[in-house]
């Protein structure tokens, strides 16, 4: 299975997202934020750190986990390259994430990711079981 895809949306980048689980599904969200950002084969997972994040629904835990590792990135620029999320509910997240300073030696930043947007947001589960996820970042 794929982690994730690209899907047309104007002036921004939209993806699609694929799960076996939940806990997956946000793995591979975060995967491919930083994927888009720089090509993450060069992030080395140096450093590690546990984050948590709330939220009111699960849809928005979902934005907010984006929004907070993108956040991370812009203010201590830090990128990161593994990501396991240990506990997951529907307004709650725990997860280690792993990676290391940008050195711009090594990392070139093809895209600067502005925001983690609701717009054309969908999460669901999928008749196989899997899960998929939509989401637009503003460019």
């Amino acid at each position: 299975m794929k982690k994730y895809e690209q899907i047309e949306h104007t002036g921004d980048i939209g993806i699609r997202v694929f799960g076996q689980t939940r806990k997956q599904l946000f793995e591979y969200a975060a995967f491919a934020l930083f994927d888009l950002m720089t090509k993450i084969n060069t992030v080395n997972p140096l450093q590690k750190r546990i984050i948590k994040i709330y939220a009111t629904d699960f849809e928005e835990l979902f934005v907010n986990w984006l929004s907070e590792l993108n956040f991370i990135f812009q203010t201590e620029y830090q990128l990161f390259c593994e990501f396991e999320i240990t506990d997951l509910t529907n307004t709650f997240l725990r997860a280690l994430i792993s990676g290391e300073p940008l050195d711009s030696n090594r990392h070139e930043i093809l895209n600067e990711i502005k925001a983690i947007t609701f717009h054309a947001l969908k999460i669901e589960k999928s008749v196989k079981g899997n899960w998929i996820a939509q989401v637009i970042f503003d460019i």
